[in-house]
């Protein structure tokens, strides 16, 4: 959708894909017939990884501290 800025994609066995909105903290579900589904919404959504029929999602989150190396 418009302004979901995707990042991350992933394709299951089955042929149905995944793709992550930046924009819109959405998990989109594709299938194999090209119907959109929204899969699920948390915010920063980014990479995708498929397992076992599951399907991770990695989340970008970087601590104020402007590039400073903690240490």
């Amino acid at each position: 959708p418009r302004g979901s800025r995707p990042f991350g994609v992933v394709e299951a066995p089955d042929g149905a894909r995944f793709a992550t909105g930046q924009g819109t903290g959405a998990l989109y579900a594709v299938s194999p017939d090209g119907a959109l589904s929204v899969a699920a919404e948390e915010p920063d959504l980014r990479g995708l990884a498929w397992s076992g029929g599951i399907v991770y999602a990695t989340r970008h989150r970087s601590p104020d501290h402007a590039g400073i190396l903690l240490t």
